[in-house]
Parts: structure tokens; sequence; C-alpha cells
């Protein structure tokens, strides 16, 4: 699932190259609500999904940012040489 609003592409390119690590984080929400969106269209409700299987998401970089686990279990990207 891509990062759009409408038919509009809004983030374009690598987080640390043309995003920062914050528009890294936007697009990468906006692209998960677009993908709970198409299950709700899908679906008819949300009320109906009892479980998520797996969830797999791709982050292209620069190459100098790395995604590291918080201590919350959740991502989160931080800049710095891997």
């Amino acid at each position: 699932m891509l990062p759009t609003e409408g038919r509009q592409v809004t983030f374009i390119g690598r987080v640390g190259a043309e995003l920062d690590v914050e528009a890294g984080r936007k697009a990468a929400r906006l692209a998960a609500v677009n993908a709970l969106s198409v299950a709700r269209q899908h679906l008819g409700s949300l009320d109906k999904v009892t479980r998520i299987v797996r969830l797999g998401v791709s982050i292209a970089t620069s190459g100098d940012v790395c995604a590291m686990a918080t201590p919350g279990g959740r991502p989160s990207l931080e800049a710095g040489h891997v």
C-alpha cells in the first residue's frame, strides 16, 4: 500500500535522502491507514476483523538510516550509520 491521499502520492523519496525521519513516519502511517481503508471497503466494516496474521512494512532509505525497536515494541526510524 502506498502513502497516497486520493489519487495523489503524498510522499516521494527515500528516508535519509529526499525525506526526513518524521516524513518517513508519516508516510508509513498513511500507508497503514490506506491498507485499513481497503480492508474496510472489502469487508464492509472493520468490526469483522478478528486478527491480523502478518503485517509487513518496507521503507526505502538512503542507507544511513536504520529501524530500531522501541521499548513499547513499535519500530522507530533512527538516523545513523549502519
